[in-house]
């Protein structure tokens, strides 16, 4: 008896989109069913217009998606009449559409949208030949056209666009009056109005501030996201958009608007009360009185980040407690922070919602900091600790112990932690002090040999922890009161970069996660293809894997990844110096899904076989391929996802 088409696209809906890309070639009944809709209402489409064709378009179409991506969108006749057979196909069931730094004509831009009745979201970043004629929707009929499917667009996106102007501005917002969402990132928007126009005339220039602020006065009551990240809008600026009567931002972004001082954010929190957002990042010129500021007048903020404020003073952290609805603080580089203050800030009742930490860089941040934080925080979800060279492996065992909901972890360039962090064993407990350990301080000191001296020696990477038998670990890490990293049965995503003290041993027994998904162990120069082999096999989930500069990895050790994790998405293997083409050979043999494959500095690979990988994978997007043995220069290659 044969299923019924409804019953596998049901069982289809257990399996992630690799799983079932891979279920959809076992017969034609199993394909149909996989274009049911119900599977595709989170995927994303991407298309390479300038080498698709039409022909699976109509296939495409059944399935509904709502988000399309489009790049390399040359003006050509192929790329046109390829954007036609999208809008036919794909138009009317899409709400979210990017045609992101492609070089759009205005007719073929007129053309796909008049087919995107229902689109919410739109992304015309970096589309800078769209906009450089200045002819977009100059024509009323072309703007007739397209008002109807326009209407409903809620999110629009026009950031780095050099050329949008005043009148170019103005033709969008007339076509898309209900936009709530706007970013004009890295837009030139023009302070100060061209003395030659009136207040009335609009420039076909540039972008002025003054016809944005007639722009937000008029959309007040819809506009509630602004992005004008990297514009210069300055103290002044900004106090004139903060105070548009009726407008309430619930989120705004600045970053690297470096020309707001403390006094343009306090005017700013004291207008806009209804921020839940607010990202002040880059920002070096903003410290203390811009987060007390924040503090006092933004009752209902849940997301603040303020990363980069090197000025920021330790005591101001501790008013972060009055931010009772924070679910994520961005603190990264801000040197002086990590005190006893921050503890006092983030790890009191109020901050019962956070989920998302980040202190990287804070290189006040020290053990006791961490534990006194995740004592405090068990809901967190993401923490990201890189660069703060006084965590060691105190803080791993806190976290092991203490966050059981944690998503992901960043301890890159924590250069203190051991094995025994990652283990949960304490490396000072008497069974681990050897003879040896008690003498060493001393066997190097007053001689009269420098080739005998510690500081003349070769480096060694022979970690303490090779000392200890393997029965003696798991004993100890098997004992009841003994946590390691494992106990983070929800993480998804760990970064261990530059942590060269850890080896093949907590690799093969602590890096063993039911969900993880991405791993960066680049710079771990200890370890060895026994390394690639337990995590292929203790992590199911896995999709990317970063393994650069670890010297001692071979072929062999990458044969037994991808044998295992043939779902694998991204590789890095640059500066892996016993990489040769065999291991790529494999790669085009087992693993159908790669997307990214980074092999720069591996001088035992060709050009020639990489070529010949591009043409067995389908999948693969780019190949990053610096330094290789055919050549002295980067070169990137880039191939669309056959869908």
């Amino acid at each position: 008896m044969e299923l019924p088409t409804e019953l596998i696209s049901y069982i289809l809906r257990f399996l992630t989109s690799a799983e079932r890309h891979e279920a959809s070639l076992v017969c034609k009944k199993w394909y149909y069913a996989s274009l049911d809709p119900a599977l595709h209402q989170s995927s994303v489409i991407t298309l390479r217009a300038s080498s698709s064709s039409g022909e699976k378009f109509n296939h495409l179409g059944q399935r509904k998606s709502p988000s399309l991506v489009v790049s390399h969108i040359d003006g050509s006749a192929n790329c046109s009449q390829v954007l036609e057979e999208i809008g036919h196909h794909l138009g009317p069931h899409l709400t979210n559409l990017s045609l992101r730094g492609s070089d759009v004509t205005e007719t073929v831009f007129v053309g796909i949208m008049g087919h995107c009745s229902g689109l919410q979201k739109l992304d015309l970043s970096c589309c800078n030949s769209l906009f450089m004629s200045g002819n977009l929707l100059q024509k009323e009929k072309e703007r007739e056209k397209v008002r109807k499917p326009l209407d409903n667009v809620k999110s629009l996106n026009l950031a780095t666009n050099r050329y949008l102007s005043d009148v170019l501005f103005d033709r969008l917002a007339d076509v898309m009056p209900n936009v709530a969402r706007l970013s004009l990132a890295s837009c030139n928007i023009v302070h100060q109005s061209d003395a030659y126009l009136s207040t009335q005339q609009k420039s076909a220039s540039f972008m002025s501030l003054s016809n944005f602020l007639m722009y937000l006065q008029a959309h007040a009551d819809k506009i509630v996201t602004l992005d004008l990240s990297c514009t210069g809008i300055g103290s002044e600026a900004l106090t004139l958009i903060s105070h548009v009567k009726g407008l309430a931002l619930e989120e705004l972004t600045l970053k690297k608007c470096s020309g707001i001082s403390n006094e343009g954010v306090a005017r700013l929190v004291k207008k806009q009360t209804s921020l839940k957002s607010l990202d002040l990042s880059g920002i070096a010129s903003l410290h203390s009185p811009s987060l007390i500021a924040i503090a006092n007048h933004l009752p209902h903020l849940e997301h603040l980040n303020a990363s980069e404020w090197s000025q920021l003073e330790p005591q101001a952290s501790e008013y972060l407690s009055s931010l009772s609805h924070l679910k994520s603080v961005n603190l990264s580089n801000c040197y002086h922070i990590g005190q006893h203050y921050l503890s006092k800030g983030l790890g009191s009742s109020n901050s019962a919602n956070l989920i998302s930490l980040s202190l990287g860089g804070c290189g006040s941040v020290r053990d006791d900091v961490v534990l006194s934080l995740v004592k405090s925080l068990p809901q967190l979800e993401q923490l990201d600790l890189n660069s703060c060279f006084g965590v060691g492996d105190s803080s791993v065992h806190a976290i092991s112990r203490f966050l059981p909901n944690l998503k992901k972890l960043r301890l890159a360039w924590c250069k203190k932690i051991t094995d025994f962090g990652i283990l949960g064993l304490d490396q000072n407990a008497p069974v681990f002090i050897t003879d040896n350990e008690t003498t060493k301080h001393y066997s190097d000191r007053f001689t009269k040999s420098h080739s005998n001296m510690g500081f003349f020696k070769l480096p060694s990477f022979n970690e303490k922890i090779h000392d200890i038998p393997e029965k003696e670990i798991l004993k100890l890490m098997d004992a009841p009161d003994q946590v390691n990293l494992t106990a983070l049965t929800k993480l998804e995503s760990l970064d261990l970069m530059a942590c060269n003290h850890l080896t093949d041993v907590c690799i093969s027994h602590a890096i063993h996660f039911p969900k993880l998904r991405s791993l960066n162990l680049s710079l771990c120069s200890n370890i060895t293809d026994q390394s690639l082999a337990a995590v292929a096999t203790n992590n199911p989930k896995l999709v990317e894997l970063l393994i650069g500069q670890c010297h001692q990895v071979s072929d062999a050790g990458l044969k037994i990844l991808v044998e295992r994790r043939k779902g694998l998405q991204s590789l890095d293997v640059c500066g892996c110096g016993k990489v040769t083409d065999a291991a790529l050979l494999e790669l085009g043999r087992h693993t159908k899904h790669l997307k990214h494959l980074n092999i720069s500095q591996c001088g035992s690979v060709t050009m020639a076989m990489a070529e010949k990988l591009q043409q067995q994978v389908p999948s693969l997007r780019s190949i990053q391929m610096a330094h290789i043995s055919s050549g002295g220069s980067a070169f990137y290659h880039y191939q669309p996802i056959n869908i």
